[in-house]
């Protein structure tokens, strides 16, 4: 059964969005993708750009 909700906050979609950026970072950071956090990893987890360069 499917339940109707209403549309989601701006303030919801912000914190999905940190979320979604922040966690593939972290995950890589852990894996020893990415180096420790710069100050540019902070920005992109804060700012909602695009992916580095380096990206792999």
């Amino acid at each position: 059964m499917f339940v109707e909700v209403g549309a989601p906050t701006d303030d919801g979609l912000h914190a999905l969005l940190q979320t979604i950026i922040t966690r593939p970072i972290k995950l890589r950071t852990r894996r020893g993708v990415l180096m420790a956090e710069t100050e540019r990893t902070r920005k992109l987890a804060g700012a909602s750009a695009a992916l580095p360069d380096a990206w792999p």
